[in-house]
């Protein structure tokens, strides 16, 4: 499959941005290697045939992505702020367990952004994955619960972002 060297340029260019938004131009050495990271990213993508020539970026899409993103750092912030007060709080009786979820259809990238998201969020992490079902441990068994009863509205979003359908 033959990739496109103007997305490669394209990605490697929002990385960089990204890279010195967030930590800035410190140092010669963390310049250095954030540039090492980003070839090496890419370098990755482009074996992996990640970066495909039929994938079309479009403003939609992007918006899509943008609002995932702020769903996700809204989910985990209200996350934190649970696990923080379950840790806090003096009765300390916290029923971890693994939960099994089953997946809408998706492609592999939809699998791989909702481990993460999963695993991104505190007091969940995904244990392992394939095309059907997932297990998720839980710090708590309320964790587990919420994380059922909206697992297929976080597939539909991840689904949308990715244009899956």
């Amino acid at each position: 499959m033959k990739f496109s060297i103007r997305k490669v340029y394209i990605i490697g260019i929002i990385l960089a941005i990204a890279w010195f938004v967030l930590l800035g131009p410190e140092s010669i050495f963390m310049t250095c290697f954030g540039i090492i990271s980003i070839v090496l990213s890419l370098f990755i993508s482009v074996k992996m045939r990640y970066i495909k020539q039929q994938d079309e970026v479009n403003p939609k899409s992007i918006l899509e992505i943008i609002k995932y993103c702020l769903w996700i750092i809204r989910e985990v912030y209200i996350a934190g702020l649970d696990v923080t007060k379950r840790v806090w709080s003096a009765t300390g009786s916290s029923k971890s367990g693994f939960c099994e979820l089953s997946l809408l259809p998706t492609s592999d990238s939809g699998l791989v952004i909702f481990a993460n998201s999963i695993t991104l969020t505190p007091g969940t992490i995904t244990v392992a994955i394939d095309q059907f079902n997932a297990v998720i441990h839980t710090l708590d068994t309320s964790l587990r619960d919420g994380l059922i009863e909206n697992n297929n509205n976080i597939m539909k979003k991840i689904n949308t972002m990715i244009k899956y359908d």
